[in-house]
């Protein structure tokens, strides 16, 4: 599965900032939305509309994570942009 995703994984280190480790997890949670954005078109398509709202309650829900973090580092969310 690791070998397969496209989130960049970084070593346990300490020499990155909270700012940079949070925008770094702001990124994967993007690539998130994007994939469950994909399953929603996918799933129209195919009239799959139960699967539909699994792929349109786990996009919100990581857009809620976004908005937070996006707070947290004073930044707009930047949500359907």
């Amino acid at each position: 599965m690791a070998e397969n995703t496209k989130i960049q994984d970084w070593p346990g280190e300490w020499d990155k900032t909270t700012p940079e480790r949070l925008a770094h997890l702001v990124d994967g949670y993007r690539y998130l939305e994007d994939l469950y954005q994909h399953g929603i078109e996918v799933s129209d398509v195919e009239k799959d509309f139960s699967t539909q709202d699994i792929f349109i309650g786990l996009k919100t829900a990581i857009e809620k994570k976004i908005w937070m973090i996006q707070a947290e580092l004073g930044s707009a969310p930047e949500i359907d942009e």
